[in-house]
């Protein structure tokens, strides 16, 4: 449903914002502490959050009911990221961590450790085939997420805080705490 918004809070919940109408459709309960973050599948029937609890709960958007909760980083979930497909979903934590899930059963598919700082955002190409994400240092971290022996590639650009591919795959977008826009070929 294009006409509904996520949004998460430090009060422990998500609401469901119907656009339209500026008005509160839904709220979600059930994270026991902050909830960082929220991402909608891309069919829009899911929606992934993670927060303070160190989990990562997967809702029935319609239904308005937590369907799974996902359990496996040892501190808070920062982001969540359906990948284009819909069938798996990444997570990063504080505990330097990335997580793949399988959405249909909540099994966690392959951990990736040996970050030496905490993942930020996280975003894949509209193909699925790369992964780009950020971390404390001031890089983007960009891999070919279907081969994992393919090289990392590292672009430096200063503290960003968010990254996102253009809708054409070949283009990312950053944010950072310098306040500028930066649209990267």
């Amino acid at each position: 449903d294009t006409t509904l918004l996520a949004s998460s809070s430090f009060d422990e919940t998500i609401c469901l914002w119907d656009v339209p109408r500026g008005q509160l459709h839904n709220q979600l309960y059930g994270h026991t502490g902050v909830v960082y973050t929220v991402d909608f599948s891309p069919d829009g029937r899911l929606l992934a959050s993670g927060g303070e609890d160190h989990t990562i709960r997967l809702w029935d958007v319609a239904q308005g009911r937590c369907i799974a909760v996902l359990r496996g980083h040892c501190h808070a979930v920062i982001a969540v990221k359906f990948h284009p497909d819909g069938q798996t979903l990444i997570s990063n934590a504080f505990d330097q961590t990335l997580r793949l899930w399988h959405v249909a059963d909540g099994r966690c598919l392959h951990a990736f450790h040996g970050y030496a700082h905490h993942v930020g955002s996280l975003a894949f190409s509209p193909n699925g085939r790369q992964l780009a994400s950020t971390s404390s240092q001031p890089f983007i971290d960009l891999r070919d997420w279907h081969n994992e022996s393919s090289s990392l590639v590292r672009i430096r650009t200063g503290d960003v805080n968010a990254v996102v591919f253009g809708s054409d795959g070949t283009t990312l977008v950053t944010g950072g705490a310098d306040h500028a826009i930066r649209i990267w070929d």
